[in-house]
């Protein structure tokens, strides 16, 4: 069988049929079987309306892996009244999900519904998921490097969606080669900012962002588009300092804080050339020491969980 990363689309699905014991269309209509027992926390009851493979019912329980409480790292959610596509397994006396398969909504299930009916596939379904994305995202490809020529350290190359103007969100991040060359995962159609860091011991860490021009230190912004790849992006690092901020949080009305669920964010205003990013959880005395911040607005926020 060839390696799963060189299966089409309808090779996976056609893999995943295979691989399971029981392929149905069903609609959840109760949730979590009776409430009360801990085996079937996790039950749903479904009312099929059309079986692939297996059995042939009108009725399937099977265990999702989520429970009113928790959910496993395979589970699958579902809703009462939906309609679903599942693919799954005997486990001894019982029915589970299947990990990793095409169990999805109804309407998100047209490749797998075309293999399980025997219609023609559509062109795309002979596609690999990496001819998918590479036809319909990009990626931003080139290299960083040290203003001083020294070898970087322990670089990180940034990729913040210029969409979200508050750089509030985590951003995407990749780590370059020896060389510095770097490459990103495939990328939505959109507009992009790059920043990196190199961090090292010691009062500096060097940072740098692309910019449209060797200069500039005024970030250049990256027009990521379906299908292409963006190669000329070149990131000159440059040495700045870093400080410690220090400080006390505590209540405004003088009540004890639980400290274990307090935690600080600091981050830079999101014109800084990069927005340094860290979380601070303070001492039981609710002291907090945020190192090696760079020259800039810092902004701090406290959350209690």
């Amino acid at each position: 069988m060839p390696p799963s990363e060189n299966l089409t689309i309808y090779g996976l699905v056609k893999q995943a049929v295979d691989r399971v014991d029981l392929v149905f269309i069903g609609v959840p209509r109760l949730l979590h079987g009776d409430g009360k027992s801990e085996a079937t926390k996790d039950l749903v009851t479904f009312e099929a309306t059309e079986v692939f493979k297996g059995g042939k019912t009108s009725q399937v329980s099977v265990h999702s892996g989520v429970d009113t409480t928790g959910m496993s790292s395979c589970g699958y959610l579902f809703e009462v009244g939906k309609k679903y596509l599942v693919f799954a397994n005997h486990y001894g006396n019982f029915l589970s999900v299947a990990a990793c398969s095409f169990t999805a909504p109804i309407e998100k299930s047209e490749v797998a519904l075309r293999f399980l009916r025997k219609e023609p596939p559509h062109p795309e379904d002979l596609l690999t998921p990496t001819q998918i994305q590479r036809n319909e995202k990009g990626r931003i490809l080139r290299a960083v490097r040290r203003s001083d020529g020294v070898d970087l350290h322990d670089p990180k190359i940034y990729i913040w969606d210029d969409s979200d103007s508050s750089y509030g969100k985590e951003a995407w991040f990749t780590r370059p080669e020896k060389d510095g060359s770097f490459e990103s995962y495939f990328l939505s159609p959109g507009t992009y900012r790059i920043t990196a860091v190199d961090t090292s011991y010691g009062p500096t860490r060097w940072v740098g962002c692309y910019a449209l021009h060797p200069d500039d230190n005024i970030p250049g912004k990256v027009d990521v588009m379906a299908g292409r790849d963006y190669r000329w992006v070149d990131i000159v690092l440059r040495e700045q300092k870093v400080y410690l901020i220090e400080g006390v949080v505590r209540s405004g009305d003088g009540s004890p804080l639980p400290f274990e669920h307090v935690e600080i964010r600091a981050a830079m205003a999101p014109n800084e050339m990069f927005p340094f990013l860290d979380f601070i959880q303070p001492h039981a005395d609710g002291k907090f020491y945020i190192p090696r911040v760079p020259v800039g607005r810092a902004h701090l926020k406290t959350y209690v969980s």
